[in-house]
């Protein structure tokens, strides 16, 4: 037996809130209120979940089941077994997670992201092993404001994400950094109150701003990269803020560099190859790196980048109109709670028509950031 097996057996469970058996049509049903799902159960499953949910307990379960003529020893497995896929689909939470959540202990980590406030509980789970990735969001615990709270708890080998009490994702520990990145951007898009989002990479130099606009594989996030080593202030490689007066500003989360680019990028950040390798919710392998010049103070979009990257193309500049800029970061929007004004179209649109739009095609990295330099040099003496 492993040792995740021993912990399953071992673990306490409780039903989670909004839970309920039911029976129609003389069919066993379990409804989760959360996830709005029914899950029907047989008469072995539905004794596990009414033994469980009374006592608690894998080995009182198990003698309850043992008790109807099963071999303990079966009866064990299955109870551990049907706990383990209950607490995967959010029916039921190991009793730990609730006293975590009312033991009155203060957040391990408090994040702040503009207008999201981060209470993060942990149990099981070193926070050392997020604060490379995200210390630079660290806030007083105290900070006022509308706040959500996550707990990590670790159980049978697992890293069990609760959005207050409702299971959002469960991975092994090769994910933790990577989906709790995850979970942080979609509560972002959710908490904006007062600004468009779009994807896409934001530097600054010279008190401008440029944005990179692509598609995914475009290369966006190692050319942001490679401009910030080249002496851009790094904004995020992922999420642009654009507020209602047309400015544009940064959600500097780390840059996730994929296996793919990293070889692309050790020459300029020689630390790449010291980072730890996180596993993100696509699988793909990335390590997390936040250059140290950062900028988020909001500015106006002095240059637009609309990316396409072709195997074996030079580098290659060509204008693009304000409108075909202007759909690119339209096209791109992910913000939920606020829509575009007409009047924060207006200014955005005034923004653009002061800026330098382009389109660049490019196949290697060097040719790309030096096409984008020249680019800015053009723009700065035309400012």
């Amino acid at each position: 037996m492993t040792s995740t097996e021993r912990a399953g057996r071992r673990a306490a469970y409780a039903p989670i809130p909004g839970v309920r058996i039911l029976r129609l049509g003389g069919r066993r049903l379990l409804y989760s209120e959360d996830h709005q799902q029914v899950l029907e159960l047989n008469e072995t499953a539905e004794r596990i979940w009414l033994a469980l949910a009374a006592s608690g307990s894998v080995s009182a379960a198990a003698q309850a089941l043992a008790a109807l003529g099963l071999p303990l020893k079966q009866a064990t497995q299955f109870v551990a077994d049907a706990a383990l896929q209950w607490t995967a689909a959010g029916l039921v939470a190991p009793t730990a997670l609730e006293a975590l959540l009312a033991s009155g202990r203060p957040a391990d980590r408090t994040l702040a992201i503009d207008e999201l406030i981060l209470d993060l509980h942990l149990l099981g789970v070193d926070g050392r092993d997020l604060d490379p990735v995200f210390g630079h969001f660290h806030a007083p615990a105290a900070r006022a404001g509308a706040r959500a709270r996550l707990a990590i708890v670790e159980h049978a080998g697992q890293l069990l994400f609760y959005l207050e009490r409702r299971l959002v994702l469960a991975c092994g520990p090769e994910g933790l950094a990577a989906n709790v990145k995850a979970v942080l951007t979609d509560l972002y898009v959710d908490a904006v109150e007062n600004g468009f989002l779009t994807h896409g990479a934001l530097l600054s130099k010279n008190d401008r701003s440029l944005l990179l606009s692509a598609e995914p594989g475009a290369g966006k996030t190692t050319l942001a990269l490679a401009l910030a080593a080249a002496g851009w202030s790094y904004g995020g490689d992922d999420i642009v803020r654009i507020d209602p007066d047309g400015l544009a500003r940064g959600v500097p989360f780390a840059a996730a560099v994929k296996s793919g680019g990293a070889p692309l990028l050790s020459a300029a950040w020689p630390v790449l190859d010291r980072l730890p390798e996180w596993v993100r919710t696509d699988g793909q392998r990335a390590r997390y790196l936040l250059p140290p010049a950062r900028s988020l103070t909001p500015r106006p979009l002095g240059l637009v980048v609309t990316l396409a990257r072709r195997a074996g193309a030079p580098a290659a500049v060509q204008p693009i109109s304000p409108v075909e800029a202007l759909d690119a970061i339209i096209h791109s929007a992910c913000a939920r709670r606020w829509r575009m004004t007409g009047e924060a179209l207006a200014n955005l649109a005034g923004t653009l028509e002061r800026a330098v739009c382009v389109r660049l095609e490019y196949s290697d990295l060097e040719p790309a950031v030096r096409a984008i330099e020249g680019i800015a040099g053009v723009q700065a003496e035309a400012a």
